[in-house]
């Protein structure tokens, strides 16, 4: 039992040591989606079913697929240690090596006549592989991880549905549950649908009708479908992204995290396809230059006569001649093939545009296939065999020299790998480590600004104005179609006193981004830091036409205040109120304008309906004070008829 067991601790071992400097790491990245900011998990497990909930807004925490059970995952870590990134990290890499000992059992089981070497190998090259450090080092991508733990363990319930003589529907069922389990950690579990049918054809079974062997995969791909479908009805689908578009607010580009958004149809996205599948080889053959992010323009859209693209195509074809040779074996080398093509298709854009160009953990799931396609290659260029009744494959002479490329291989990435891990340390660690290779990507350079910017008010210099405005500069620079960036740049270089730079970027994002209210809004701050309140008035007309946003009230009501215009201020906020009657700013500036006119009793009127709101709200806690201390001797000053 001990010798058995041993291979699975020397597994664990593994992934412990070559993971084990994240524990220290903090939340970084897109944890924010998934942690820091979201209000779900940070309930902990107390309601379950809040995890099943399908909503969609411009809230961080609501950026994020439908994924139920890696969000309890999450909130397990909550329950474990309250709020601390060291039980995230240490929890991912315990669930690493779980995965790992599922995919060596697997590979035995699927590949009884191969001996222990031959998973060890592919195992082995998968705990170190430096493109994995996305997924184990960043506490967000666990559902990664835990996608593939449920995806390998639907493969090994399948494989005891065809083998075993009895409980055989058992396995089905169990087959099917892991199955929707690994769906409901992300969405790409659909693709293990595919990787059983695989199976199904690999495997001749005896003991289950040919009908039967295939119907449970199919099954079990009609059951996602189906939670697919329901999840995203307009019964259970909460959609606020929606509403934001249609009230002007913000345009979400996709084009900067993937410029294949701008592609126009299927020949666009063609030579894309064979662009990154060639990059995507590139990553797992060489992982040297690896960063966190793929969006423009360190992406950018490719055309047929890229040499690239030309090379790739000649490649595949000599793949899909191999697979045509290989599909009657059914050997190791075309399930891996298959593995990885099936894994991979989520990502390559053919149904769907998805959010990023690329990723390295997009790769994590693949990258299995490839490493069989590399283990089941030795045996063909070493004429050599991995199968328990074939002479031992490492005493052939060329299988020695493969064998020691491969140890290179081995210690560069396990090196390579812990070195990677420090760079996920922080989002400052990240940023900092990556920015070299990111310098053309827009994404990177706002959000490293937005960084800057927030760190900033711990220790504030005019170097570090000069880095934060450098930054945003440099993203609005490679492309002008974020809003956010441009108003972002704007208002630091009004914060940091460079007022006129402010309005001209302002003026270049209205231009930019027309149609939308938010760029002219941000011109009407600056007149108002300019005192221009007329002009002021003029572009929050301009945004009113396109919006009903409170705060375009509440501006165009301060402007008329400031102008000594105390009824049309009022009447204006008057008219916001009708539209967001629950603004509680409303109420505390019309309370202010009421007492300008020191009608106090309204303006008592106003702070209290402030006060139904949000009776914490201390603004009008201390304006109700100041009403009151003004009523007061208004009430107590006694009349004529009391006095005679």
């Amino acid at each position: 039992m001990l010798k058995k067991a041993r291979i699975y601790i020397i597994i664990c071992i593994v992934a412990l040591f070559q993971y084990g400097n994240t524990f220290e790491h903090e939340y970084a990245w897109d944890d924010a989606i998934v942690v820091t900011q979201n209000d779900r998990v940070q309930q902990g497990l107390s309601n379950p079913s809040e995890f099943f909930r399908n909503i969609k807004s411009n809230e961080i925490q609501h950026r994020y697929g439908y994924r139920p059970i890696s969000l309890m995952s999450y909130a397990l870590d909550i329950e474990l240690s309250e709020m601390t990134p060291k039980t995230g990290h240490v929890m991912n890499v315990l669930y690493y090596a779980l995965l790992c000992c599922l995919i060596f059992y697997f590979l035995r089981r699927m590949f009884p006549e191969k001996g222990a070497l031959f998973g060890m190998i592919i195992v082995g090259l998968f705990l170190i592989h430096p493109v994995h450090v996305e997924v184990v080092a960043n506490i967000k991508s666990r559902d990664e991880i835990l996608t593939m733990i449920f995806g390998v363990a639907s493969m090994i319930f399948f494989l005891n549905f065809l083998e075993r003589d009895k409980r055989n529907y058992l396995f089905g069922g169990l087959t099917i549950l892991t199955l929707v389990l690994s769906f409901l950690s992300k969405e790409n579990g659909i693709t293990f649908a595919g990787i059983l049918l695989l199976i199904a054809y690999f495997k001749n079974s005896d003991k289950i009708n040919t009908y039967v062997k295939y119907s449970v995969p199919i099954l079990g791909g009609a059951v996602l479908i189906a939670i697919r479908l329901y999840v995203y009805s307009d019964s259970v689908f909460e959609n606020n992204a929606t509403e934001l578009l249609e009230t002007f607010q913000y345009r979400e580009d996709g084009f900067l995290g993937n410029p294949l958004h701008d592609a126009t149809g299927l020949m666009q996205i063609l030579p894309n396809v064979f662009n990154i599948l060639i990059k995507n080889l590139g990553l797992l053959v060489f992982p040297i230059t690896l960063v966190h992010d793929y969006g423009f323009s360190h992406s950018t859209m490719v055309s047929w006569s890229d040499p690239l693209v030309i090379v790739s195509v000649v490649l595949h074809i000599v793949l899909i001649y191999v697979v045509i040779r290989e599909f009657k074996k059914k050997s190791a080398l075309l399930f891996g093939i298959l593995f990885y093509f099936i894994t991979l298709s989520v990502y390559l854009h053919i149904l769907q545009v998805g959010p990023d160009y690329m990723g390295e953990r997009f790769l994590f799931i693949p990258s299995l296939g490839f490493l069989i396609v590399i283990v089941a290659t030795i045996e063909r260029i070493a004429k050599a065999s991995f199968n328990s009744d074939a002479p031992p494959i490492w005493k052939n002479g060329t299988t020695k020299v493969i064998f020691g490329v491969l140890g290179v291989f081995f210690l560069l990435g396990f090196v390579k790998t812990i070195n990677r891990n420090k760079a996920w340390e922080s989002n400052t660690a990240l940023y900092e480590a990556d920015m070299v290779a990111l310098d053309d990507c827009a994404r990177t350079q706002y959000n490293y600004a937005c960084l800057l910017h927030g760190e900033y008010y711990k220790n504030p210099t005019k170097p570090q104005q000069e880095k934060i405005l450098y930054h945003y500069q440099r993203a609005v620079d490679i492309s002008d179609r974020s809003m956010t960036a441009m108003l972002d740049l704007g208002k630091a270089y009004m914060e940091f006193e460079q007022v006129e730079k402010g309005k001209a970027i302002f003026e270049q994002a209205a231009e930019a981004h027309q149609g939308l209210a938010a760029p002219p809004m941000m011109l009407g701050q600056y007149y108002i830091s300019q005192e221009q309140y007329n002009e002021a008035l003029v572009e929050y007309e301009k945004a009113q036409k396109l919006a009903k946003l409170p705060s375009i009230y509440h501006w165009k009501a301060v402007c008329y205040m400031k102008l000594n215009k105390l009824e049309t201020a009022i009447a204006t906020i008057e008219e916001g109120e009708k539209q967001n009657p629950d603004q509680v700013g409303f109420f505390i500036l019309m309370s202010d304008l009421y007492s300008a006119q020191q009608s106090y009793e309204k303006a008592n009127v106003a702070i209290q309906k402030a006060l139904e709101i949000d009776p914490e709200n201390q603004e009008a806690l201390q304006k109700r004070n100041t009403i009151n201390s003004l009523l007061r001797p208004v009430n107590e000053n006694p009349s004529p008829t009391e006095g005679s």
